[in-house]
């Protein structure tokens, strides 16, 4: 169905972030076998994702179209395959591979930090707004956010596999620790400043609950 589609599109494009390309030798010759997709394409893909992938649906939630079907849930399913992506895009396997290119090749690499940045200024793209204002699904997948960025807190809870969040899988649970600290820190801060900005009541009491369990994070990590 559509929305089948349109998640194994969005997957296909999430590939490309820590990805490789094979180029085809004869003999061995020709340089390398594999090479690294370039750190633009890289971001470019995560900015696609952002962009069309996270953001909320409002033509495939048209009621008419949803009505036409007698298609229901539809947007707890939008709302799931969101969180999908965002924990694929976040997860152990990819993180790792960023790890790895970011040694072999610091001054060409896409980081983690940087990877981790753009997730979070998309994710989190309506506090810039004059007056800030969070649609459900969007609240949903920021709450998604926070809690991936959680996880690493708690290394013994969290789950390992190809779409685990941030911790598990071969990498320095401290190193990815301290890109969730930084990036929770910050994010607090961006959600302080709108606080002050958005006149939405439900808004409002969204950006309190996130303030709230972002705090609590971060005074829990500083007594270990």
């Amino acid at each position: 169905d559509m929305m089948n589609l349109r998640m194994g599109w969005f997957f296909a494009v999430s590939k490309q972030v820590g990805g490789v390309t094979e180029n085809r030798t004869l003999g061995g010759r020709g340089g390398e076998a594999f090479v690294r997709i370039p750190k633009d394409k890289q971001k470019e893909a995560v900015k696609f994702l952002l962009d069309n992938a996270m953001t909320t649906p409002t033509k495939l939630l048209n009621p008419g179209l949803i009505n036409q079907f007698k298609f229901t849930g539809a947007s707890a399913d939008v709302s799931r395959q969101q969180r999908l992506i965002l924990g694929s895009l976040l997860s152990a396997n990819r993180l790792a591979r960023l790890n790895d290119a970011e040694l072999l090749s610091p001054d060409k690499a896409y980081t983690v930090v940087e990877l981790v940045a753009d997730v979070q200024d998309g994710v989190f793209a309506e506090l810039k707004a004059t007056e800030p204002k969070v649609d459900p699904l969007r609240r949903q997948l920021q709450r998604g956010y926070v809690d991936i960025l959680k996880t690493e807190f708690s290394p013994a809870a969290a789950p390992a596999g190809p779409g685990a969040p941030l911790t598990g899988g071969p990498r320095p649970a401290s190193e990815l620790r301290a890109v969730a600290r930084l990036s929770l820190t910050k994010l607090g801060a961006q959600l302080e400043a709108a606080k002050g900005k958005t006149k939405d009541a439900t808004t409002l009491a969204h950006i309190d609950d996130l303030t709230s369990e972002i705090s609590a994070i971060l005074a829990a990590d500083k007594k270990k």
